[in-house]
């Protein structure tokens, strides 16, 4: 059950509030602030990275009964608004940016984060990706697409995959900068990577690749 007053929020606020951003404010709370063994200093610049697809709440408020959803509505759903409501929580200073490159979005906001470490722009990152099937229509409509893979799976690099499968999920990871680092909890080192769009597959409307 999701907690408004743990983030100084209103009920009325937090009703209008699209659950998936409600699930990255609960799941940052460990990460923009971990234990203190693990908390960039003070001086750090930290940023909000956030991959996101689809924002799906708002086209349930027909079923609602109301026909004009209220000024919570606005700023409780969309991408721009999903990335500044976690940083105004948690008052982060670095950047908040939320991208929507379809199946990538995760990768390439982990990507831009890991980019702007390289360039000095921040000491520290919070990059999440966050998606949860709220509305119906949004599945029908990519199985009219014929998207879907049969069997409800992805088999990723195969030549027996027809299609994706869809799940919810939601996940966030803590880069920070080697120089910022104080000690403890390291699960992994991040390399380099690169976001391109493939111009050699003219024919076909693809995503931006990682």
């Amino acid at each position: 059950m999701f907690d408004p007053e743990l983030y100084g929020m209103a009920t009325q606020e937090a009703r209008w509030l699209d659950p998936q951003t409600r699930v990255l404010l609960e799941d940052h709370l460990h990460h923009i602030d971990p234990p203190s063994h693990k908390r960039p200093s003070v001086e750090s610049i930290v940023g909000v990275y956030v991959g996101c697809m689809y924002h799906e709440y708002l086209s349930d408020v027909p079923r609602t009964g109301t026909s004009i959803p209220p000024p919570q509505a606005i700023i409780g759903n969309g991408a721009a608004y999903m990335a500044g409501r976690i940083a105004y929580t948690y008052g982060t200073s670095g950047p908040s940016v939320c991208t929507d490159t379809a199946c990538s979005s995760s990768l390439v906001s982990c990507h831009m984060a890991s980019k702007s470490l390289r360039l000095n722009e921040t000491t520290a990152n919070a990059v999440s990706g966050v998606n949860l099937m709220l509305s119906p229509s949004t599945t029908s409509a990519i199985c009219h697409l014929k998207a879907l893979s049969v069997y409800g799976r992805c088999l990723t690099f195969s030549s027996e995959a027809d299609g994706y499968g869809r799940s919810e999920a939601s996940i966030v990871l803590t880069l920070v900068a080697e120089s910022e680092w104080t000690g403890g909890g390291v699960d992994a080192a991040y390399g380099r990577s690169g976001s391109e769009t493939d111009l050699h597959r003219i024919c076909e409307l693809r995503a931006s690749q990682v």
